[in-house]
């Protein structure tokens, strides 16, 4: 099964992770929609996501919204 966490981080980033499983079948992601998510945050707050993959987790990080 594949298991998502979600949680905030103490310097106010929603960070999102869950570890690599193999793929039945070999394909490659296009990257896009990261891509897209990092240039909508740069826009609206001048910040940058995070993007890791590094012992066998791959984990997102994006600044939170205050309103």
């Amino acid at each position: 099964p594949l298991n998502i966490n979600i949680a905030t981080t103490d310097d106010a980033r929603l960070a999102v992770w869950n570890d690599i499983q193999e793929k039945i079948t070999e394909e490659e992601g296009t990257g896009i929609g990261l891509t897209n998510l990092s240039k909508q945050f740069q826009l609206l707050m001048g910040e940058d996501i995070a993007i890791s993959n590094q012992n066998n987790q791959f984990r997102v990080e994006v600044p939170l919204i205050k309103p």
